[in-house]
């Protein structure tokens, strides 16, 4: 062929090339759309959006956004958060504007499927057949039906009428003396309402016994008492089981952390006071929200690690910096300290009685697992589930029901429990009752997934903790602390005051230089409780040990912290007082080791595991669901939301 001819033909063949392909495209698309039309169209106009096995509709979101209190538009969604509120400031509208946005919606659409996949994912486990859940949730039931009983016994029916109130009233006219009928009812009525109810409770449950067919084994739970021998040898064998644990008698100052900042706040002021000197119990008084610091002895292990980790560090004399357990704010004040001992076995010899008496019904239990212990209408109890019940006993209360009569009152107590859910179960359920009861089934199972997925898994290494110390050692210091004596004259608002005490202190201060001892002249110059032991913090003074309490002290500490072992120090104002200080004893900041810094590092690697894992579970989850959220459908629910709240805006 002609070059000249084919050029042309070439470049004609690749445009018509190009115009097909577009065309295909074209038609694939227009296929696609059509495809997608129809499948809206399949779907409904309802549906905001689909998952692997499911779809959302607009009233399953409308009922699930009720469900987390989305009352008169408010909504609990932060568009910088999501629902993580714990990372919000206060100065963010999170908690007050309605759902405004597509967003919004989509944020609430994900936690939404999130659930329905968590609770697929139970499923796929089989966690509900299995026997601890099915347990748990069995008592969750129980529970419910247990309270709804508890609701008719205290119903209107058991108040009595006005008949029996004005008659109470004229009986009892000497100890009303002058008060009217009227102003004493409410109290008349709470008093007939206890009494009727302490009388009908007891009545209720015979006549439910009396009408009931049921058959006991008492002699299942009867097992022979140990010998002195016996006892002997269980205690040898066991000896490590009663050994004296460290203890600690303490003072503590709890304030509630409910509002995070203030309640912090609070006890850095209690510690600021306590560091100055001023008295325990005083401070507790002014600060605690129980008012009180009785003294309470704590064993090792027994409180919680973030507890024991602050306290048990600190010797007698010594406060703890502010820290939170819990719900509350912390400060402890450490009495007294006792170290691990050998119990002998005239100490502890009916803890070993009871010990060896519950091993032994133990293996009776196990071993007559399948008998009946009781029937109620032939329905029968066995011992293997009577021992479930009584393995979820504290040690201490099993060991209530040690003896074979307090056995024998458990199994009656449990008849009447049975007895009781029996006649629940005729009245049948509430629709208020079978929702609490399907939300506390769903709970129920999610904690145990959590507890087994993410809880459970979250490990830190020697060398992770190691690698976190070697990192961060620079601020992993103990501060710098300091034993010190104290004369303080206090002052209040008006001037002479403040000179008088200021003239105190300089008399006393002449005293000082002319080599009176310090103990002597507090005594007789200082207004602090601790005048009478010479003026003697009986703790150390620490050194920016918070910074919310470094910036209340830093001025006593600046005094404090420039003086060295021996000396005293020049008259100083703090805190509507003046000073002079002694520093008897200086310790200056310390690295601390890494076996001393462990328990706070592995908390802190563990909580971010925790954190990270969450985070990676709900992607993981999220992409299996292959959630498609339909956008247009969620702007016209929008669109019909806003038309309602300004309605109601509109109203008030």
């Amino acid at each position: 062929m002609n070059v000249k001819y084919a050029v042309p033909l070439i470049v004609t063949g690749v445009v018509m090339l190009v115009l097909v392909l577009i065309l295909l495209d074209y038609a694939q698309e227009k296929k696609g759309k059509a495809l997608k039309n129809e499948k809206d169209r399949r779907i409904g106009d309802e549906v905001v959006a689909t998952y692997v096995g499911g779809e959302i509709t607009a009233g399953e979101l409308r009922r699930y956004l009720n469900d987390f209190a989305m009352r008169e538009g408010k909504h609990e969604v932060c568009t910088k958060h999501g629902s993580e509120h714990t990372q919000c400031s206060m100065d963010e509208d999170c908690e007050n504007h309605p759902l405004d946005s597509v967003e919004s919606y989509r944020m609430m659409l994900k936690k939404l499927v999130l659930e329905k996949m968590v609770n697929r994912w139970i499923s796929e486990k089989g966690m509900a057949s299995r026997k601890d859940a099915s347990h748990r949730i069995k008592h969750l039931v129980e529970e419910i039906n247990l309270e709804s009983i508890a609701g008719e016994m205290h119903s209107d029916k058991l108040k009595p009428d006005k008949v029996e109130m004005r008659q109470y009233y004229e009986e009892h006219r000497d100890e009303f003396k002058d008060r009217s009928y009227d102003q004493v009812e409410k109290d008349i009525e709470s008093r007939l309402t206890a009494k009727k109810q302490s009388e009908y409770i007891p009545k209720y449950i015979e006549e439910l016994k009396a009408n009931a067919v049921i058959e006991k084994n008492y002699d299942l739970l009867k097992v022979s008492e140990p010998t002195e021998s016996e006892i002997s040898a269980y205690y040898e064998s066991h000896r490590k089981e009663y050994v004296q644990s460290e203890y600690l008698r303490v003072q503590t100052i709890r304030i509630s952390a409910s509002d995070e900042k203030a309640g912090r706040e609070k006890a850095e002021k209690a510690l600021s006071r306590l560091r100055a000197g001023e008295d325990f119990t005083a401070v507790a008084s002014e600060f605690s929200d129980d008012k009180a610091a009785a003294a309470e002895v704590i064993e090792r292990g027994r409180k919680s690690k973030e507890f024991e980790e602050r306290v048990f560090r600190c010797y007698p004399g010594e406060l703890t910096p502010v820290f939170k357990d819990g719900g509350s704010f912390n400060v402890v004040k450490v009495i007294e300290r006792q170290g691990e001992k050998q119990k002998p076995l005239s100490e502890v010899k009916s803890n070993v009685k009871t010990a060896l008496s519950l091993m032994r019904q133990q293996e009776k239990m196990k071993f007559n697992g399948t008998m009946a212990l009781f029937s109620i209408h032939g329905k029968q109890f066995t011992v293997e589930q009577f021992q479930e019940e009584f393995n979820e006993l504290t040690p201490e209360q099993q060991a209530q029901y040690s003896s074979f009569e307090a056995r024998k009152n458990l199994l009656d107590q449990l008849i009447v429990r049975e007895l009781l859910l029996e006649k629940n179960e005729d009245k049948g359920q509430t629709q208020k009752q079978r929702k609490e009861i399907d939300e506390l089934k769903e709970q129920a199972l999610q904690e145990m997934l959590h507890k087994e997925e993410v809880d459970e898994k979250l490990v830190v290494s020697e060398e992770e903790a190691k690698a976190f110390y070697e990192k961060r050692q620079a601020y992993m210091r103990e501060p710098a602390k300091a034993k010190i004596s104290i004369i303080r004259a206090s002052f209040g608002s008006a001037q002479d005051e403040r000179n008088r005490a200021r003239k105190k202190l300089e008399e006393a201060q002449e005293k000082l230089k002319a080599g009176a001892d310090f103990a002597t002249v507090a005594r007789e110059y200082s207004d602090d409780q601790s005048a009478t032991g010479g003026g003697e913090v009986d703790r150390w003074i620490y050194e920016g040990k918070s910074h919310l309490g470094e910036y209340y002290e830093h001025e006593f500490h600046e005094e404090v912290f420039k003086l060295k072992t021996g000396q005293v120090g020049d008259i100083f104002e703090f805190s509507q007082n003046y000073w002079i200080v002694k520093v008897k004893e200086n310790v200056p900041s310390q690295q601390m080791s890494f076996e001393e810094a462990r328990p706070m590092i592995e908390s802190y690697i563990k909580s971010s595991k925790h954190r990270s894992r969450m985070g990676e579970m709900q992607n993981e989850l999220l992409e299996k669901s292959q959630l498609v959220i339909r956008d247009h459908v969620l702007s016209r629910n929008l669109r019909v939301e806003s038309g309602l709240h300004q309605k109601e805006r509109d109203l008030y």
